[in-house]
């Protein structure tokens, strides 16, 4: 599964070659927007939103120790 990062007009499309290709962007206030194919948007701040790989990282964890 090829995984890439398209950038184009201030918008981070997040591919990984089977649609559902999630984006992301900046708010004119700094926030980060999160948006996924359905339309559903998630809006944050910096520092929330670099929390996100660790997150992930204590999940994976977490399930991998059930």
């Amino acid at each position: 599964m090829k995984r890439q990062i398209n950038v184009k007009n201030g918008i981070a499309t997040l591919c990984c070659g089977r649609g559902k290709c999630p984006e992301l962007s900046f708010h004119k206030d700094g926030d980060i927007i999160i948006k996924d194919d359905s339309g559903f948007v998630v809006r944050m701040a910096p520092d929330q939103a670099e929390l996100i790989p660790q997150a992930i990282k204590e999940l994976k964890d977490a399930l991998s120790s059930e």
